[in-house]
């Protein structure tokens, strides 16, 4: 069993519209992380994922994920999975 403390996350400036405090879990298979988008992200482009699964659950606001099968908008509350190596 691991506990990890609020204080004891990795706080990651992926952009100027993107923070991710990521739990450092002793797992291949699994990874946490909570982050707040504010605009675009990434600025431009796509962004991917080749290290695992990834599943966002909205926990306030919206916001619309465009992926290559369409465009999903999200509301607080949703959740929305995609596979590892997919573009969105």
């Amino acid at each position: 069993m691991v506990h990890i403390k609020k204080a004891d996350r990795i706080k990651k400036n992926n952009s100027q519209s993107c923070i991710v405090w990521e739990y450092d879990f002793p797992s291949k298979n699994l990874g946490v992380a909570r982050s707040t988008i504010n605009g675009h992200y990434p600025v431009k482009g796509a962004a991917s994922n080749n290290v695992c699964d990834l599943t966002y659950v909205v926990l306030s606001g919206n916001g619309t994920i465009h992926t290559r099968n369409g465009d999903f908008s999200l509301e607080e509350g949703d959740a929305f999975f995609i596979s590892k190596n997919s573009q969105y």
